[in-house]
């Protein structure tokens, strides 16, 4: 755990985003995601409205405090939607 990324950790993290496309429900239910600095963020389309959902288990460690959370801020069309000081990791 430590005190967070500095600018440079944090573009070289931005530049590393991965997207994962969905895979096959019938084999691994996945939907599809994009990866930043261990933090899988997935939107989908399911019963007819957008869904998003953000998994914190492998955030990078330089995100995660000593109390074992995650910072989170969700934005909507550029509005603040979203402020956690701190989200609970689940491993």
């Amino acid at each position: 755990m430590s005190e967070g990324m500095t600018r440079a950790e944090e573009e070289v993290a931005n530049k590393a985003a991965h997207f994962w496309p969905q895979g096959d429900h019938a084999v691994d239910g996945t939907r599809p995601a994009i990866e930043v600095a261990g933090a899988m963020v997935f939107a989908y389309v399911e019963g007819g409205e957008l869904w998003v959902s953000v998994d914190l288990d492998e955030t990078d460690s330089r995100l995660t405090r000593e109390d074992n959370t995650v910072p989170l801020r969700v934005t909507v069309q550029g509005t603040q939607v979203f402020v956690a000081d701190g989200l609970p990791k689940l491993v």
